[in-house]
């Protein structure tokens, strides 16, 4: 297991798509699944969270923060905020993940000036 973790810890994202894809064709599951099935945790989440990009990170994590009752407005702001320029490529993996946009999406969680502030810089291409 420490030689796992070696291996994620040091190993660039493109080279952890391959080795994933790889996996997979010799498993018949995903690093991801192996990893779920070997750790659990915080430790599980960390390495599962290493084989992902940044914007399939930020797209699950904006998902996260409107499901179920209520939305956690505090993450939907630092994100969609301070990441404004990768935002495009977050909604791109959002709409490939959970099939609408980021701005639709919000337009159903929040309202007033914050709603169109938020829906401004996710509708931006």
């Amino acid at each position: 297991s420490s030689r796992v973790l070696w291996t994620l810890a040091v190993t660039q994202l493109a080279y952890l798509a391959a080795l994933n894809k790889s996996y997979a064709t010799r498993y018949g599951h995903s690093l991801s699944k192996a990893i779920e099935k070997e750790f659990g945790g915080h430790l599980e989440n960390a390495l599962r969270t290493m084989l992902v990009t940044h914007d399939e990170y930020y797209a699950k994590l904006l998902h996260d923060a409107m499901a179920g009752m209520g939305t956690d407005e505090d993450t939907l702001t630092r994100i969609v905020v301070s990441r404004r320029d990768q935002i495009p490529g977050v909604n791109a993996c959002y709409v490939k993940h959970y099939g609408k946009t980021l701005a639709h999406r919000i337009s159903s969680e929040v309202s007033g000036d914050y709603k169109k502030m938020l829906v401004a810089i996710c509708s931006r291409t």
